[in-house]
């Protein structure tokens, strides 16, 4: 005979109170809170072009100072509404108040498509929806009209596959939460004698940029490089993150990261 108090057995499955905070969030058990991923790349960074962070747009990252219009435009005609490639973006952003807005745009090719409303802040840009492809075509670039600066690029890898997301190792807290890292790595694409310096960096809402926690890949060995970041503080609402490249020791160094952290609500606090 089954025993009737067994999870799942003759009553609703509930997760154990002794489960770590983490996977508490992750089962929604945290009213408000997510898990955030952080994933960039940076295909081409050059002993003479350092800093650059690390995102597809390439070069140093332009934050807006002031919340701007945006738009989206493929390079491809069949990132369109009833295309073989990407049909729909969803794109993240906060507003001038440092708000979440999410708004999901449907593609028309090569003519750029405008966004509603201003954005100060990108914090993701994925295809949702396409056609046979099942991704995007073209490259996908997320744009200040005129053109003016990229703030975000979903790379379609030489026409070989698409990405389907922006790989922007760029996040920005959303005001009324608060931010925890507690996974990070980084790796670089290298020879045997390559290293590069890469810089985790914040930038508390108010205050200058500083580094948090930086990584040195060996010359030699492995290429990547982990940290689970216990040390690094909670991050408060408005708080600016970046992943930046210091130095490389050779031409054409590809860098990639990948953080993982939690987003708490400020009411999730006393005091």
């Amino acid at each position: 005979m089954a025993n009737p108090g067994a999870y799942g057995v003759g009553r609703p499955f509930t997760i154990p109170i002794e489960i770590d905070f983490p996977r508490r969030v992750a089962f929604g058990q945290i009213p408000g809170a997510s898990i955030v991923t952080i994933m960039g790349h940076n295909g081409d960074i050059d002993a003479g072009t350092v800093p650059e962070d690390i995102w597809e747009g390439g070069g140093v990252y332009p934050f807006q100072s002031a919340a701007v219009s945006l738009e989206l435009v493929s390079t491809d005609i069949d990132d369109t509404a009833a295309g073989t490639g990407a049909r729909t973006i969803r794109v993240e952003t906060l507003d001038g108040n440092y708000s979440p807005v999410t708004q999901t745009v449907t593609m028309n090719g090569t003519t750029p498509v405008a966004l509603t409303g201003t954005h100060l802040r990108v914090n993701k840009v994925q295809v949702i929806t396409s056609g046979t492809s099942e991704t995007n075509e073209g490259v996908i670039t997320l744009r200040v009209p005129g053109p003016g600066d990229t703030l975000a690029v979903i790379d379609n890898n030489g026409g070989v596959i698409g990405d389907g997301i922006a790989h922007n190792g760029i996040y920005t807290v959303p005001s009324g939460f608060r931010f925890l890292f507690i996974y990070n790595h980084v790796n670089i694409l290298k020879t045997a004698t390559d290293n590069a310096q890469i810089l985790f960096r914040i930038r508390p809402f108010g205050e200058s940029w500083r580094v948090a926690n930086q990584w040195g890949p060996a010359s030699t060995g492995g290429s990547s490089v982990s940290s689970e970041s216990p040390a690094t503080p909670m991050q408060s609402e408005k708080t600016d993150i970046r992943y930046t490249v210091s130095s490389v020791s050779a031409n054409n160094i590809g860098v990639n990261c990948f953080g993982v952290g939690l987003l708490i609500p400020n009411s999730f606090f006393r005091g």
